[in-house]
């Protein structure tokens, strides 16, 4: 699988399964993709031994703890994230990858603050 930008200025090589696919519903993922929720992929942060050129930072307090965004620094494509809450945990944005394809999502975080108008697989599990 492959993490890659809008502008394919940054393509970073994932060798390993995901740990988690959902989607989330939070006012942060609503505000890093420019919708009405994220989609995140999660993988061994052993995936990445280092941040790749062409990649900026920007880190902040979250609800969930401190995060460290990367992304691509020609387009802004967010690519890929730590959070001080999961250590050992990297997370990708879902619409990024592009190789394979993966299955459906199986949680849906805050999902007390999903929109009413979005339906999702009754078969996710639910998560705040």
């Amino acid at each position: 699988m492959r993490a890659v930008c809008c502008c394919k200025a940054v393509a970073i090589l994932l060798d390993a399964e995901p740990l988690l696919n959902g989607v989330c519903h939070c006012d942060n993922c609503r505000r890093r993709t420019g919708s009405a929720l994220g989609w995140s992929v999660y993988f061994p942060a052993s995936v990445l031994a280092h941040d790749p050129e062409g990649v900026s930072v920007y880190a902040f307090d979250a609800e969930s703890g401190r995060q460290e965004r990367r992304f691509c620094a020609t387009c802004g494509t967010t690519l890929y994230w730590t959070n001080s809450a999961s250590p050992g945990v990297i997370g990708f944005a879902g619409g990024c990858l592009e190789e394979g394809e993966l299955q459906t999502p199986t949680l849906s975080a805050y999902d007390s603050r999903r929109h009413g108008w979005i339906e999702l697989d009754a078969a996710l599990q639910r998560a705040l």
